[in-house]
Parts: structure tokens; C-alpha cells; sequence
């Protein structure tokens, strides 16, 4: 059986909190998941490349990296890529899925 850690979604709109909050619901072991809650076209995808050549080759993400490769694809493309972390999706830290979708879609 598949125990994953990682999921990346390549996807338009595949990263939105109401999606990823209900893989990790479904799936126990998974702690991260990279997506865009907006259009994601063809383009905008090499992060998602890069980042998934960095966990195969280093077994791991380096999330600075990660981040700061996120942040300087943007102003080419205008790609946004989210990391949902499970610890971020736990009661306290609860954030009314539909408001937040409405607001990524807004600040592209």
C-alpha cells in the first residue's frame, strides 16, 4: 500500500485549501502538498519540475529553496504555488476554505 508524503498537484485549481484539506483527511501520512489555487498553465509548471528533482535526487525538499524558487518564478510567469503543511490545517489553525480560494483567485 501507498504511504506518501509528498503530493504535487499540476492542475488548474487543484491546490485550492478545500482540495488539499480533504487529502489530508484521506490520506494519514501525507504532510505536504504543492498546488496553485488558481489556473495553472504549462508554462507555470517548472517549479513543480524542480522541486520534485530536488526530493528524488536529495530525498528530501529544501523548503528555503522551495520558497524561494516560488517566489522568483512569479514575476515571470505569475505562477502561484502553494506548500499546505498538515500542521497548518489543524483545528487552530482553521481557515474558512471557500474565503480563502475566493482570495487567491483575486490576487492573481
Amino acid at each position: 500500500m501507498l504511504e506518501p508524503q509528498f503530493v504535487f498537484l499540476a492542475a488548474c485549481k487543484a491546490g485550492r485549501s478545500e482540495a488539499v484539506r480533504s487529502l489530508f483527511k484521506s490520506i494519514q501520512t501525507l504532510s505536504q502538498v504543492y498546488g496553485s489555487p488558481v489556473l495553472l498553465h504549462k508554462n507555470q509548471t517548472p517549479p513543480l519540475a524542480v522541486i520534485i528533482s530536488m526530493l528524488l535526487i536529495n530525498g528530501k525538499i529544501d523548503e528555503d529553496q522551495a520558497g524561494a524558487l516560488g517566489l522568483a518564478h512569479y514575476p515571470l510567469t505569475g505562477a502561484q504555488l502553494f506548500r499546505w503543511k498538515r500542521w497548518e490545517m489543524g483545528p487552530a489553525e482553521e481557515v474558512r476554505a471557500r474565503p480563502l480560494d475566493k482570495y487567491c483567485f483575486f490576487v492573481v
